[in-house]
């Protein structure tokens, strides 16, 4: 259930940086109670192209700084879009790279409507991933445990 995703971070937004953390507010009254817990395991910047024609330093001319921050998850309920919606209300709306339902359509606009991934910043990819599974065998029940690196790590 260890999950691990990448989020996009406003320049001057220091909230998403904590160490760890807890997600879980309630957004309506008809929904149920869901627990994730968080922690900050990486950061990067990356450029894309759409940025400022203008701008004075030759190597950004066109380009859009990208803050990105690597996530690993644990849920600790099983909601649906449990992951997605906790990592879009915890970081202002910015969400999952790739996110077209959760990220808030205002960064949508505001990054030109261009989604991006760590590896190809044109392909529009939801950046969550299932890096650790572990379950009992149905007929042995045996512990079954699934390990894959995200592909951006």
């Amino acid at each position: 259930r260890l999950k691990w995703c990448v989020v996009e971070q406003d320049k001057d937004d220091s909230g998403a940086s904590s160490s760890d953390g807890v997600s879980g507010k309630r957004q309506e009254q008809r929904g149920k109670p869901s627990i994730t817990r968080w922690k900050v395991i990486g950061r990067t910047t990356i450029q894309v192209d759409g940025g400022d024609e203008n701008d004075d330093q030759e190597h950004n001319k066109g380009k859009l700084l990208r803050n990105l921050i690597v996530l690993q998850l644990v849920p600790m309920t099983g909601r649906t879009h449990q992951l997605r919606v906790h990592c879009a209300y915890m970081n202002g709306g910015n969400g999952i790279v790739g996110d077209s339902l959760y990220r808030s359509s205002r960064n949508n606009e505001q990054h030109n409507r261009r989604e991006l991934t760590p590896n190809d910043p044109s392909a529009p990819t939801l950046c969550l991933h299932a890096a650790k599974l572990i379950f009992p065998h149905p007929s042995s029940t045996a512990t079954m445990m699934f390990e894959v690196e995200p592909p951006w790590s």
